[in-house]
């Protein structure tokens, strides 16, 4: 796995750029938001291969029974599905690198490192709309700061905005609503990336059981036929018993 940076409160601020730092930190933050993503997609592959009809097979109404066909199709795709979730890899050698990164990078961002970055942020738009650019940074930041966000929502808020098109400084509702997003969205990918072992423990589990019942739901069906299908001989053998004695009978 790439090095990753640890990023929190302590680490590279605006400062750095004198230094020329600053764009090893803005890498080292795209290489961890790929770790994170790469996670995250283990997770929505876990999500989808817990999907499917067998679920919906094994809760029908009580009495009926699927047909062989479709009790042998459901197994096929449990089986193929349990096959590729024990391929996935949720190690902890995989996954604790990233999961340790994340939490520190929630901790929460203290107020001077707040001001530097919102100030970075605002120095990196050509135009201002407000005729005290200074005061109207002191104020941003002030908002910022009293919604005590982690340093990583921070960090990509001030991102999405400097990336932006806009030549202009973004207003103070735009910066709190994006610091509000981001911060929600980390915090779920923090649950997410922490907790991806138990939850492929818990889809193969789920999985399992499922394959058992539609098991059960074939093993009744193939007890079942042999008697449907000496009912339907005695019904065919009545019939043509009927159709005897009606062409016997005298005319």
């Amino acid at each position: 796995m790439t090095q990753l940076v640890r990023l929190n409160a302590t680490a590279i601020t605006p400062d750095s750029a004198k230094q020329g730092t600053i764009a090893i930190f803005l890498n080292g933050l795209e290489v961890f938001t790929q770790a994170v993503n790469s996670l995250l997609e283990l997770h929505d592959e876990i999500y989808t291969l817990s999907l499917g009809e067998e679920r919906e097979l094994v809760h029908q109404k009580r009495g009926w029974l699927p047909s062989r066909a479709r009790c042998n199709s459901a197994l096929n795709r449990l089986d193929d599905a349990l096959a590729k979730l024990a391929r996935l890899d949720v190690s902890e050698a995989s996954v604790k690198p990233v999961a340790e990164r994340l939490e520190s990078a929630l901790a929460t961002a203290d107020p001077s490192t707040i001001s530097k970055w919102i100030i970075f942020m605002l120095e990196a738009k050509p135009a201002s709309s407000s005729p005290n650019p200074a005061g109207f940074a002191k104020v941003l930041a002030a908002e910022v700061i009293a919604t005590s966000p982690s340093f990583i929502a921070l960090l990509c808020t001030c991102r999405v905005f400097w990336r932006s098109g806009d030549r202009f400084a973004p207003s103070i509702g735009e910066v709190l609503a994006e610091l509000e997003n981001q911060q929600r969205g980390w915090e779920g990918y923090f649950e997410k990336v922490a907790g991806l072992k138990e939850y492929k423990a818990k889809a193969i589990a789920a999985l399992t059981d499922n394959r058992a019942q539609v098991l059960e739901l074939l093993r009744r069906r193939r007890e079942l036929e042999p008697s449907r299908q000496e009912s339907a001989c005695a019904a065919r053998d009545y019939a043509i018993l009927a159709a005897q004695q009606r062409y016997a009978a005298p005319r």
